[in-house]
Order: C-alpha cells, then structure tokens, then sequence
C-alpha cells in the first residue's frame, strides 16, 4: 500500500531534470547534526544530477526551518514537512516524491565519508544489471562499541542472491542506509509504518528480487551510536519486530535455500528470542508459541560444524536440540534487560 500524505507542505527549489540519483534524509529533531549530514552527501566529489529530499518528520527543535535554510542555498534540495509518522512514514513520503533512478537513505544525525555516493554510483551505472550497490558501514560510529562491518567485495548474480546474503550473515546487518538501490525495486514496496526494526522486515524482499548485487567496498556510511535509540531500551512491544522479521526470514529461507545456509540465521532468532524473554515486560504466550515455531525449524546438527557459528551458539544450538528453544530461553531470560 503506497503512503498517504498527511498535512503536508512541498518546498522545491531543485529543477524538473531527470534526476540519477536521489538521496533521502527523513529529519526528526536532528537541528544539532542535519548540517553535517547534508555536508556529508553534497561534499565534493559527489553524483551529476542529485537531488536530496529532506523529509521534515513535524520537528519541533528548529529542523524544520533549518531544512527550508538548506533547500533555500542549494537546488538539488527539496524539502517536504509533514506531521509526525515515524521514520517509516518520512522514508515512504521520500519514496513517493523521489524523480531518481536510483535510491539512497541517510538518517539525518549520521553521514557518508566523501566519494561514497560516487564511487558506488560509479559502480551501479557501468552494469545496469545491478540492483544494488552495498558498502561499508562503521556501526556505533564515535562509541566505545564502534566497528566496521565490511562484507568482501564482489558481485553476486542469479539464483546464489539471496542463500549468500543469508549465509554472509546479511540479516544481523539490514540496513538501508548503506546501500544505493535501483528505483524499481521499491516499486511495490514500502517501509512499515508504527514498526521499529524497520530494514529487516524489506531486505529480504528486497535482496530477493535483485538478480545481481555488488557489495563494493567503496566508501563508508558513518552510523552513529545513539544513546536514545530502539536499541538501548529493551521493551517488549519494541523489540518483537525484529524477532518476528527474523523468524520470517528463517521460514522463507528453509524453503529455497539449502538447510546448511540457515544454521547461523535459527541462532541468530534463538539468540532475538532469548532477549524477549529477557524483557521486564516479556509476553511469556508469545514467547511459548514463538519457541514452537522455531523448534519447526531447526536445521538438522549435522551442519553445525560447517556453520560458522561462535563457540557459544554452537553450544546454545545443541541445549536447544536437547531440551527445546522455550525452556533455554525461558533460563536465559532470568537475566532481565534494563528498560
């Protein structure tokens, strides 16, 4: 279902070109880092023929205005300003104005070190075939927790998509924000609006419709750590989509991908599962039939020595064959998360 737009203001300032490349940045509350951000996209070098759609998400701390001062000084910047609807929303309404063959996303307090944009644009328009384009992302970036995660360039085709996206570990890392997408494969798919864990619940889908996909290794998406953000409080209502998506993901994929493949995914979900028992506010219904559902799909222990997995999982894995997921996750989740 495509967005519907709710009090909404259009601001352009861009010209009626065909756009190449279209960025967009949804903007909450962001007065103290939109700067940057934007600095980030249009510093030089930088795509021919951008546009960037700032998308004001009913902002209160001065964005909104900030956002009509950058539009107002560069015309490859469109604003928009509607009322609050969550990230989800302000990336579907980005969706629903961008003119560009392809799609970036950058959240507004994060950035891109210079030449991202163009190197992977670079990449994407030597070989129309490619869906998209996915570079390195420096995750928790300025915290203690940093790290880089950096899949191995190079470009898988065909049918080997999405079983390599799975066994490379893809879901752990489903950001939109560090990938350039082909215009089409947002065709008939949007972001779901009033969820959090909102990437993982497309990617697959996305992924899966790619026929060919470069995990390039130019450039770098800065994702900063925020001390406020999903996943620094643990509550129930709020985590459960990213279980839910995974467990998803695990039933699509035991179905056309080879069993091997999905060993590191069933103790990635009994791993999300095992942290919804750990919430204080835990749904101990939902966690009974969520632990049956899993058990439908574990992988047979044949494949545990070619997994991959850590040493733990490994170990979780085989408690889990023996006893069942609900009750080691039912004695992991004595150990409470803080809200």
């Amino acid at each position: 279902m495509l967005h519907q737009w709710k009090e909404m203001t259009i601001f352009t300032f861009s010209n009626n070109q065909r756009m190449k490349l279209s960025v967009i940045i949804p903007v909450y509350q962001t007065a103290a880092t939109l700067e940057r951000c934007v600095r980030s996209v249009t510093a030089s070098p930088c795509p021919d023929n951008m546009e960037i759609i700032l998308v004001d998400d009913g902002s209160t701390d001065g964005s909104a205005a900030l956002c009509d001062r950058i539009a107002s000084a560069d015309s490859r910047v469109k604003v928009i300003h509607r009322s609050n609807g969550g990230l989800s929303a302000a990336r579907n309404t980005g969706l629903d104005t961008a003119t560009g063959s392809y799609i970036a996303f950058i959240d507004s307090d994060d950035e891109y070190l210079p030449g991202t944009l163009l190197k992977n644009m670079n990449i994407l328009t030597a070989d129309d075939g490619i869906g998209l384009a996915e570079f390195p992302v420096s995750v928790h970036h300025g915290s203690q927790r940093q790290y880089i995660y950096s899949p191995e360039p190079r470009t898988v085709c065909g049918d080997r998509v999405l079983a390599d996206w799975i066994a490379g570990g893809g879901n752990r890392h489903a950001y939109a924000c560090n990938k350039i997408f082909r215009r089409e494969l947002f065709d008939r798919t949007r972001f779901p609006e009033g969820e959090t864990f909102e990437d993982i619940a497309i990617m697959p889908h996305i992924i899966g419709n790619c026929r060919k996909v470069c995990y390039s290794g130019q450039g770098m998406y800065l994702y900063y750590d925020n001390s406020d953000g999903i996943t620094a409080h643990y509550r129930f209502h709020r985590q459960e989509p990213l279980f839910r998506h995974n467990l998803e993901l695990l039933e699509t994929v035991r179905k056309t991908v080879p069993e091997r493949r999905s060993v590191a995914l069933w103790c990635c979900c009994l791993n999300l599962l095992a942290d919804l028992c750990r919430c204080q506010d835990s749904d101990t219904a939902y966690t009974a039939d969520a632990a049956s559902r899993l058990d439908a799909y574990r992988p047979s222990a044949i494949w545990l020595p070619f997994s991959g997995v850590g040493f733990k999982d490994a170990l979780k894995f085989a408690a889990a064959a023996t006893c069942g997921s609900r009750k080691i996750c039912t004695r992991l989740g004595k150990k409470k998360l803080p809200l």
